[in-house]
């Protein structure tokens, strides 16, 4: 096979499986021509509008509300598309008014007072290079209302300068600019009395060891040792800035810089003296909290994180264990307010803060208060929802929070204050909302009524209007709206009319099980036109599956999915979920490959497919996936692409040294935990791909799309063997990419399906 087939992923998987079957698109082809439709490609994918506010894309993990005005007339909404002659992503910010929508609603239907579609206002339109934003970064993102009800405050970032903080005036589209910040502004807060702004920015940090004449090396990671910038590359920091409004002074610091994951949540108290941050601190928890808070044990990554942590050969991690922590705006002091976990991880709506009007107490919610022993034989401890005063420090408990999958008690989600009283929301097993309202009463908090709600996506809807997300598997998200004093719904937005002209392969859920017995379910694309009976080129798409969600590449807008393209080139594609009970476990590969085995046989019975033609695709995780496939399944694989992926190799243990966990301690879970020493290194050696790449027969190619040229070492000793070996292997660099590629030429490059 020659290497030159491993140029564009998706073109190499189609030239790999046309070699080994010499399979026909005809019958399409045909049926294309027939109904004048034209099968989907990669730039239609591409060029498609994909609603960014709310986040279709990361509304399974991340919940989805609407961006409504404070008096709820107006709403707006953020599209995005991918513009392939400019190289460009193009932000739309589009204003509608909630009287347009009960206006379209309506209509009787009899035709002669039509009122035409709700069309929105385009308020702004930003236009970003490459891959400028990301899955949680947008060009126009962080879109606020302010209290009067006309003016909105947004981060904009075209990519040629640092992202800033802009206001718009929704009548009259008025722009003015509010920061000018020499670094991109990641988040902010505008308050009205004081008439200020907080923000939050990125801050360089240059690592000092590099201006010794020599230095230690201890836990620094080969990232940060061959990084040539001498920059703290593998690290974020960040500041808080206070810049007054009414005046023309130039922003302060607040605090001191700080290292975080990524930009943490805040809330400024009503007084704009304290900030409430969620964030981590840079150091690990101790062993005891397992013992203390038995909650943590449910949860595999803080558990490893702390069972596994080992400071000579790792940091502290910045993602897993964030707490709250007080900072006071005047001084710049910063303490943190409970040394004790939170219930971050572990079922509930993340952590958050809700101050009460008089500045003095605020609300946590999902957090421990800290105990000096572990629980004593038959008691429990549960994540609660607190009141704190920030003067006192003393804590008055609200209500506990059971487990999620409490009879009865459900998901905590959300935390309202009004009329004197706190509302707790939760979201229950079949999707409805139970509301519990709490009153302060001297002695402490009071519940008042529990009741339930009726099935919502979000809570901020209008009392008679009610907005969700219509689509399927093959019909691209648009709003829909409901007024639920008449009945009255409809789609109110046509996002992507164009897509009317493309013929898309049908596509159905699919379930199946695996010799183990565990159930399976999936999302089967067919080619458009197939033929009954006719065996087809199967390739399988690692990673999640979202039952009724759009999938016209794959569970999330990146490189490396093209889902309806390749059914368009007449391959049945299957879109695989994760075996999230074994997640981070040694039996999450195995159990992949059974399943993956499962469905092999299962569509090659149902006469679907050939199964001697079959391809993976493996993104970010669920390289995982293809890795253990291809060395440790009798199945043939004729073509497989890992990108940007993990691995189990040398390089990839190698790297993680140094980092932060979970990192090193999943990956070691992953292969049981063993060592490669003594009695142990027999074992470890069967678990390392490095030391297994004989067994890989399959043409393969790695794909980095870090804008981190280090980070495409964890592929080079499996690609520098596999050349040795004279076996067809590859690896493509993307220099100027992000891990959630985005950029219009990068992706069809990618792919190479126009």
């Amino acid at each position: 096979m020659n290497i030159i087939l491993l140029k564009n992923s998706l073109f190499f998987i189609c030239v790999v499986m046309c070699f080994y079957g010499q399979f026909s698109v005809a019958a399409s082809t045909v049926s294309s021509q027939k109904e004048n439709l034209s099968p989907v490609t990669v730039a239609d994918t591409i060029t498609m509008t994909r609603l960014v506010d709310p986040d279709v894309a990361l509304a399974p993990f991340l919940g989805l509300e609407f961006n409504y005005s404070p008096d709820k007339e107006h709403f707006i909404i953020v599209t995005r598309r991918g513009n392939l002659a400019t190289d460009k992503n193009e932000y739309r910010l589009i204003l509608y008014r909630s009287q347009d929508v009960r206006d379209f609603l309506s209509q009787n239907g009899d035709g002669r007072h039509k009122i035409p579609r709700p069309s929105g206002k385009i308020l702004s339109i930003v236009s970003t290079p490459s891959n400028v934003g990301t899955a949680r970064q947008h060009g126009v993102r962080n879109v606020t209302w302010l209290a009067d009800n006309k003016t909105l405050a947004f981060i904009g970032d075209t990519g040629t300068a640092p992202g800033q903080v802009f206001t718009i005036d929704i009548k009259s589209g008025k722009v003015q600019k509010l920061t000018q910040h020499p670094r991109s502004v990641m988040a902010f807060k505008i308050h009205a009395s004081p008439n200020g702004l907080l923000y939050l920015a990125k801050e360089e940090v240059h690592d000092p060891d590099w201006a010794k004449t020599s230095f230690v090396v201890g836990t620094k990671s080969l990232m940060e040792l061959a990084n040539p910038t001498k920059e703290i590359s593998s690290e974020k920091y960040f500041r808080f800035y206070w810049k007054p409004l009414d005046d023309d002074k130039s922003a302060r610091g607040v605090g001191e810089v700080f290292p975080a994951f990524s930009p943490p949540k805040f809330w400024l108290s009503p007084d704009a003296k304290w900030i409430m941050t969620f964030m981590s601190q840079e150091k690990a928890p101790p062993r005891s909290w397992l013992e203390k808070y038995p909650p943590l044990k449910s949860s595999l990554p803080l558990k490893l994180a702390i069972e596994n942590f080992d400071d000579l050969v790792m940091k502290p991690s910045l993602l897993l264990f964030p707490q709250f922590f007080l900072t006071n705006i005047i001084t710049g002091e910063r303490d943190i307010v409970f040394d004790a976990p939170t219930g971050f991880l572990l079922g509930h709506a993340d952590p958050a803060a809700l101050w009460l009007p008089d500045g003095e107490h605020v609300i946590l919610t999902n957090i421990f208060r800290p105990v000096t022993a572990p629980p004593k034989a038959g008691a429990k401890i549960t994540p609660e929802i607190v009141e704190y005063n920030v003067h006192t420090k003393r804590a008055v408990p609200v209500t506990t929070l059971s487990g999620p999958d409490t009879p009865g008690k459900g998901r905590f989600t959300n935390i309202l204050y009004g009329d004197e009283s706190l509302t707790v929301e939760y979201r229950m097993p079949d999707r409805t909302l139970l509301s519990e309202r709490y009153a302060k009463r001297k002695g402490g908090w009071q519940r008042l009524d529990r009741k339930g709600l009726e099935t919502a996506e979000g809570p901020s809807w209008p009392l008679d209007l009610r907005l969700s997300i219509e689509e399927d598997l093959t019909k691209a998200p648009n709003l829909h709206a409901k007024n639920d004093r008449t009945g009255q719904e409809k789609t109110i937005t046509d996002l992507n009319p164009q897509l009317r002209g493309l013929q898309f392969g049908p596509a159905a859920e699919y379930y199946w099980t695996d010799r183990d017995g565990r159930q399976w379910r999936g999302g089967l694309i067919y080619p458009p036109g197939h033929e009954r009976g006719k065996r087809y080129p199967l390739v399988i798409q690692y990673g999640y599956f979202f039952p009724g969600k759009f999938l016209i590449d794959g569970p999330v807008p990146t490189g490396a999915y093209a889902a309806q393209a390749l059914a368009g080139k007449g391959m049945m594609v299957l879109q695989m979920q994760q075996p999230l009970d074994v997640m981070g476990q040694a039996a999450e590969l195995d159990a992949y490959r059974a399943g993956t085995e499962a469905v092999i046989d299962k569509l090659h019975g149902e006469k679907l497919i050939d199964r001697k033609r079959v391809g993976l695709v493996g993104f970010s995780r669920s390289g995982l996936y293809v890795e253990h496939m291809l060395l440790f399944s009798d199945y043939e694989i004729v073509a497989a692409t890992i990108a940007d992926g993990a691995t189990l190799n040398i390089s990839t243990f190698l790297l993680l040294y140094g980092m932060r966990p979970p990192g090193l301690a999943q990956m070691e879970k992953m292969i049981d935990n063993l060592k490669p020493w003594a009695d142990q290194f027999s074992a470890w050696k069967d678990r390392i791909s490095t030391l297994n790449l004989g067994n890989i027969t399959t043409p393969l190619r790695f794909e980095r799309y870090l804008d981190n040229m280090n980070y495409n070492f964890s592929y080079w000793d499996a690609y520098v063997f596999l050349r040795r070996m004279h076996k067809p292997v590859e690896l493509m660099i993307f220099p100027k990419s992000d891990h959630n590629m985005i950029s219009p030429r990068e992706r069809l490059e990618q792919n190479h399906i126009k």
